[in-house]
C-alpha cells in the first residue's frame, strides 16, 4: 500500500513539473516588437457606427450596446460620424456576447473600411460580472467608455507602415 502512495505521489509531481515546463519557457522569450497599427485607423476623420447585434437582451433592451456607443461617440467629439458607411473612412461595428444568458460578457469592437471591407481592428473587453444589476449596468457603461476613449488599447501603438 505505501508503494502505491509513493508511485501516485511520485507520478502527480511529473504530471505538475511537465505541466508548469512549457509556460516556464514562455516567459523567457521576449515579445516582438509593436506592429503598426492600419493608416486608415491613425488618418480617419469620419466613422460610421454600424450595430453589429446583440446575442443577449441587455438589461431589456436590444439595442443597448449600439445606443450607448453611439452616444458616447457623438459626445466624445473625436469623430465626425457619419450617416453612411460610404460617407465615413471607418466603419466602427459595437457588439456584445453573453456569459451563459447573464447580461454582460464580452463587448466587441471591430473597425472596418467601409471602402474594402476588409477587419482592420478588432478589440474585445469583458464586462465585470456585479451580483446587482445596478453594478452590472455600471460595469457595462464603464467598458463602453473604455472602447470610446481607447479602441485600439495600445499603450505605445508602432506607426503605421507607410
Amino acid at each position: 500500500m505505501k508503494r502505491i502512495q509513493q508511485l501516485t505521489v511520485l507520478c502527480l509531481v511529473l504530471i505538475l513539473a511537465a505541466l508548469a515546463a512549457p509556460s516556464a519557457m514562455a516567459a523567457t522569450q521576449p515579445d516582438p516588437p509593436k506592429a503598426p497599427i492600419p493608416a486608415q485607423i491613425l488618418a480617419a476623420h469620419s466613422i460610421f457606427i454600424a450595430n453589429g447585434g446583440d446575442k443577449v437582451n441587455m438589461f431589456g433592451n436590444p439595442t443597448l450596446a449600439y445606443d450607448v456607443f453611439y452616444a458616447a461617440m457623438k459626445n466624445s467629439g473625436r469623430y465626425q460620424l457619419a450617416s453612411s458607411p460610404a460617407n465615413a473612412d471607418l466603419v466602427y461595428e459595437i457588439s456584445v456576447d453573453g456569459a451563459f444568458g447573464v447580461p454582460t460578457g464580452v463587448v466587441t469592437l471591430t473597425i472596418l473600411d467601409p471602402k474594402t471591407n476588409v477587419v482592420l481592428w478588432r478589440t474585445m473587453r469583458s464586462v465585470a460580472m456585479a451580483a446587482l444589476q445596478s453594478n452590472r449596468r455600471k460595469n457595462f457603461d464603464a467598458t463602453m467608455q473604455t472602447l470610446v476613449t481607447d479602441p485600439i488599447a495600445l499603450p505605445n501603438p508602432a506607426p503605421a507602415a507607410q
